[in-house]
């Protein structure tokens, strides 16, 4: 049996005496290793950010960017245990879908019945996400019956009208129509659609692959757009193309992919 990887841990608060207990509790936690720290809302967003950790202790009054502010900012929202001092804010913490509201000051028994509810919450987060990855496995390999008119069949290809993403704890439905664009991001994909973002465990290329190529375009090896949502085209003065979104997005095209775009030109 393979031993599941240690659940990565970030710490957000901007008093040292906190952070410095929060690591004192989590030295006898197994499972858990903490990759790294957040004095204030903005540090907390770039290291979420960069790090990708899978869960966040995060304070809620913190200068710059309130706990609540970091989540509308980060990229993907990790699963977060708020700890604070003010009770006030717990029914809009539960709101956020939070693991648990530690109210300060805690104590390590406190805590570790916090890091418990973490680990049964990820793990089974990540039974969904095996589950719905199997069921989409046996889907595809489903054998099809084949019909007296496979033209009409051969039409069909390509006709996904959902994607399963995951946001934070939940497995939800993105309408493939509300995507505007897909963005690589190292072997994932960011989906930016008129509800937000959303992280796609596939890659930029496997889902070109799978969506309607008269709708999705690439215009660049990091990026491709719905052509629902163009609304229309800038070029500079050394003849380089920006696509901008009815969003106001602006999306490079690379000189790989101009002729694409130019051949939308009538």
């Amino acid at each position: 049996m393979s031993v599941p990887p240690p659940y990565r841990l970030l710490i957000a608060d901007d008093e040292p005496p906190a952070r410095m207990l929060l690591r004192e509790y989590l030295r006898d936690v197994q499972d858990i290793v903490l990759v790294g720290e957040a004095e204030n809302g903005v540090e907390a967003v770039a290291a979420i950010n960069a790090l990708k950790p899978d869960a966040v202790i995060l304070d809620i009054q913190m200068p710059e960017l309130t706990g609540f502010e970091v989540l509308e900012r980060v990229d993907t929202v990790p699963q977060v245990i708020f700890s604070t001092a003010f009770n006030e804010f717990a029914v809009r913490a539960f709101e956020e879908n939070a693991v648990d509201y530690l109210l300060k000051p805690y104590t390590k028994d406190r805590f570790e019945r916090g890091i418990a509810k973490l680990k049964e919450r990820v793990n089974s987060a990540s039974a969904s996400i095996a589950h719905l990855e199997t069921l989409s496995q046996l889907l595809t390999n489903f054998p099809r019956q084949e019909t007296a008119q496979p033209h009409i069949q051969s039409q069909q290809h390509n006709t996904l009208s959902r994607l399963m993403v995951r946001s934070g704890s939940r497995i939800i439905p993105v309408l493939v129509e509300s995507i505007m664009w897909i963005e690589a991001a190292e072997d994932y994909a960011v989906l930016h659609t008129e509800q937000g973002k959303f992280t796609s465990s596939t890659g930029i290329g496997e889902l070109e692959k799978r969506l309607k190529s008269d709708v999705f375009m690439r215009v660049h090896r990091s990026a491709m757009i719905n052509i629902h949502y163009l609304k229309h085209v800038e070029t500079d003065a050394s003849g380089n193309l920006t696509v901008i979104l009815v969003n106001g997005a602006k999306v490079k095209v690379s000189r790989s992919y101009t002729a694409q775009i130019r051949g939308l030109i009538v």
